[in-house]
């Protein structure tokens, strides 16, 4: 075994592994054998597999709970079997409504090798006071967690986000608890794609100065093997991730320099992959674009990040450093292959031991000034110099992680400059840019010009604006940036990403699982602060939140004490609606087709314990036949159709299936009394009135369905009718 190599034996199954260790994700969907002979002949070693989701398998989760062992569904596996508790799906979306301490007993009774904890994942963006919450509500899951933890090693997560002070807290509560097993979390937002290591590596290097030589250290998300060279050096051992297939999917071709998605790159690389897939099948076939060409990459990606692993285990300190800059150089050399590496300047920043800045979640709310610096990118606290490990302020030598000085300081591939014209993050004129963009678009969309200017960068920083961004570093101001055609067809592509942004009902899933996340953790005094937080999440209960009292209002003057209501299309209306209301109803009935809306209205009700609130998943096109099974109530006084109608009769006009049409008739005849139909007076995206034209719409449904309009509606963002079904003799 080389100095660099070390062993980790779990505390109940004795399985030995050697570090540093790849865990690939499991997921059974992959379309090839993750268990093959070749994977474990060429070192697979360990694999992750989520138990959140065998939790929630309704066929599985009973076996487990009758003694079926994770092991034994994974068909006798011999090797470390870690978990993942189902904190990570929050980045997706997923919600998370458990126990803390009940998915960790659950990993100890299906006797998983290493649990993690239900921790809280703190994305970049979120703010210190945010941050310190979820890093304190994890610190005390985890100490619970540790206590059931019988079977299992536990996984002790350090959170914190982006802010290094809290990084450094975390981990030393951590370290002085009875762990034998150490983990980063909330990581992989700060170095994914783009190979932006300075953070991530200075986390790595202080967690390690901390906990000491011989814990293992597990950065959760990490799966690259580029960034693993770099992660391995700064003191972690082990490393998951389903990226092998996540790359494939989308074209890449792992390498140890970098992942690139032209063959041709491979040649210029002067790489020659040995794994068994390139010695069996040519570089056409792996790089092809269908399905066996994904297979090939998936299968060759596996191997690739395996032979980085190998290669970490076989080196001694001395040839350690070498190989990283080996690595380092050949990656810079190849920069063109690369587009938006920031590998060089945050491999500088990290062993010069430069000062790291405490602002990520606070940069949102600084002037346009700070676009120079990265709108949101990682500026931490203050990372004092350490002359132990890793870094040397004077001479900027490298140590290794586990506190063996390697032979040879890195000074080569420090000093090689990339051929670029664009040598900092962001230019005067491009900061220039997104500002006037900025200020001009919010004269026409609703959006705030601070949010603008983060969509422009996000789209200013993308690999293919390479060549506009070098065209514009020969340039001195906006006036003539204007001429070029390229800076109108930027202007036209960041008009319509803020375009499609705001088109959009809700946030992205994630943004909806983090609150998700909080509410079910939140206290009782904290609850409405989130469940205000949610419903303006949402465009249509945005629109109306300063009207809500006033809905209200409507809302009680039309329905009848003892009344059933129908929402077709909630959304998070019923999160708007004070728990009184609902003490006057027999029954509130909430229909939406996105099932994470509904999980949000469901977990609202549990709550604030509104037992007569019901949340089912629905698709119009479906027709109320599809909720037989639910035994939704047979009729309803009142009926919420609420901004609908437009949305979907736009649906139909576009749709060339009869289906979509057919949703037009369910909500024709819906089986209520009366019904309430409202349409938008202004624009979703943009500052425009279009009320005649939704009200010429509404009106339309009203002739074709036979209703007659009761009463006018008038709400500041709404109006509409009150409807009922004209009586024929």
């Amino acid at each position: 075994m080389t100095a660099t190599c070390r062993q980790f034996r779990s505390k109940s199954s004795q399985i030995s592994v050697q570090l540093p260790l790849f865990i690939p994700v499991y997921r059974p969907d992959f379309p090839f054998e993750l268990f093959s002979r070749e994977a474990l002949a060429h070192g697979l070693g360990a694999v992750m597999v989520n138990a959140f989701l065998l939790f929630r398998d309704k066929d599985l989760k009973p076996k487990f709970l009758s003694g079926y062992k994770l092991r034994d569904h994974l068909g006798g596996f011999p090797g470390l079997i870690c978990t993942d508790s189902g904190a990570f799906q929050q980045l997706h979306g997923r919600k998370v409504n458990l126990e803390p301490l009940e998915i960790v007993k659950f990993q100890n009774t299906i006797q998983t090798d290493v649990a993690a904890p239900l921790d809280l994942i703190t994305p970049p963006q979120t703010n210190f006071e945010e941050t310190q919450r979820r890093m304190v509500i994890s610190q005390n899951r985890i100490e619970e967690a540790l206590k059931v933890s019988l079977y299992s090693d536990l996984a002790g997560i350090q959170q914190g986000g982006g802010f290094f002070s809290l990084r450094q807290k975390h981990i030393r509560q951590l370290s002085a608890m009875d762990l034998r097993y150490f983990g980063i979390g909330s990581m992989v937002p700060f170095f994914n794609k783009n190979h932006d290591i300075h953070f991530t590596c200075s986390v790595i290097k202080d967690a390690r100065e901390v906990i000491g030589p011989d814990p293992p250290m597990h950065v959760y998300g990490a799966g690259d093997p580029l960034d693993m060279v770099f992660m391995f050096l700064a003191g972690a051992d082990i490393f998951d991730s389903s990226s092998y297939a996540h790359y494939a999917k989308a074209g890449y071709y792992m390498t140890p320099y970098g992942a690139v998605s032209k063959r041709s790159a491979c040649e210029k690389l002067l790489f020659k992959c040995s794994c068994p897939v390139c010695q069996k099948h040519s570089l056409a076939a792996i790089f092809d674009t269908g399905s066996i060409g994904q297979e090939l990459k998936e299968r060759h990606n596996l191997f690739s990040i395996l032979e980085t692993i190998n290669t970490l285990r076989n080196l001694s300190q001395e040839a350690l450093s070498k190989h990283v800059a080996h690595v380092y150089q050949t990656h810079v050399d190849h920069q063109n292959l690369f587009p938006g590496s920031l590998l060089e300047s945050s491999y500088q920043k990290f062993i010069s031991g430069e000062v790291i800045e405490e602002a990520i979640g606070e940069s949102k709310t600084k002037k346009a000034s700070s676009v120079k610096k990265g709108l949101g990118a990682p500026k931490i606290d203050t990372l004092p110099p350490n002359q132990s490990q890793l870094s040397s302020p004077l001479t900027g030598q490298l140590t290794s992680p586990l506190s063996s000085p390697l032979a040879s300081p890195l000074t080569s591939p420090i000093s090689s400059p990339i051929s670029s014209p664009i040598s900092s993050p962001i230019s005067n004129l491009e900061e220039e840019l997104i500002e006037h963009l900025a200020a001009e678009s919010a004269q026409t969309y609703k959006m705030d010009s601070r949010e603008i200017s983060q969509l422009i960068y996000s789209l200013l920083i993308l690999p293919k604006e390479i060549k506009f961004r070098q065209k514009m570093a020969s340039l001195n101001s906006i006036k003539e940036l204007a001429r070029l055609k390229e800076y109108r067809a930027f202007r036209k592509q960041a008009r319509l990403h803020i375009y499609q942004r705001l088109r959009r009902y809700k946030p992205p899933a994630d943004e909806i699982g983090f609150l998700t996340a909080q509410y079910i953790d939140a206290p009782e005094d904290n609850l409405k602060a989130l469940e205000e937080k949610l419903a303006l999440s949402h465009v249509s209960t945005r629109e109306r939140f300063e009207d809500r009292e006033s809905l209200v209002k409507v809302l009680t003057d039309l329905i009848v004490p003892g009344g059933a209501i129908l929402d077709v299309g909630c959304g998070f209306m019923p999160l708007l609606l004070p728990k009184n209301f609902y003490q006057r109803l027999s029954s509130y009935t909430a229909l939406d087709r996105d099932p994470q809306t509904v999980e949000i209205v469901r977990l609202f009700a549990a709550k604030n314990q509104i037992d007569n609130l019901t949340a089912l998943t629905w698709d119009i096109r479906d027709g109320l036949e599809a909720l037989k099974p639910s035994k939704l109530k047979c009729h309803f006084d009142l009926a919420l159709l609420l901004k609908l109608i437009p949305v979907v009769s736009r649906a139909a006009a576009n749709s060339q299936s009869k289906n979509q049409t057919s949703a037009l008739e369910v909500l024709g005849n819906l089986p209520a009394k009366k019904i309430l139909a409202t349409v938008s007076i202004q624009a979703m995206t943009k500052y425009t009135n279009i009320k005649n034209r939704e009200l010429a719409t509404l009106k339309s449904f009203i002739r074709d369905y036979d209703f007659l309009e009761e009463s006018p509606i008038s709400l500041s963002s709404e109006i509409g009718f009150l409807l009922s079904k004209k009586i024929v003799n």
